[in-house]
């Protein structure tokens, strides 16, 4: 994965509008980044907590040990959106500097999250050699 599509993964993350009790949408998307991946050793297990309140298990092969990624999706409400300088729910690169809705906290964490899991994804799949 390049630092491009990185910043769209977290461009995209931003562009979801899930303040507190609409996080389906970010389970729905991540999911479907993965999906590809179902028939080739990669597990992916919704869990509802409330209408439209759900966590996502994603599974990479089995075995004794497991690592685990931990990370929340929804976000505080932006408040008087004319506080910002730019749409809180698009992302916005100024000054090399990325701002939206949650790239502090949690989106840009999920984002990494995502990225580290896809590294682990070609290492399973044969694609990446570890040394």
């Amino acid at each position: 994965m390049n630092k491009q599509q990185e910043i769209d993964i977290l461009s995209h993350l931003i562009s979801i509008k899930s303040v507190n009790d609409h996080e389906a949408a970010v389970v729905n998307y991540i999911e479907s980044l993965f999906k590809p991946y179902e028939d080739q050793g990669v597990k992916i297990e919704r869990v509802s907590y409330a209408p439209d309140r759900d966590n996502l298990i994603v599974t990479i092969g089995e075995g004794e040990r497991m690592l685990g990624f931990s990370g929340h999706e929804d976000v505080v409400a932006p408040g008087d959106l004319s506080q910002w300088n730019s749409d809180p729910f698009k992302a916005t690169i100024k000054d090399n500097m990325l701002y939206g809705r949650g790239a502090s906290d949690m989106k840009s964490g999920l984002a990494a999250l995502i990225a580290a899991m896809f590294i682990v994804v070609c290492i399973f799949l044969g694609i990446i050699a570890v040394m």
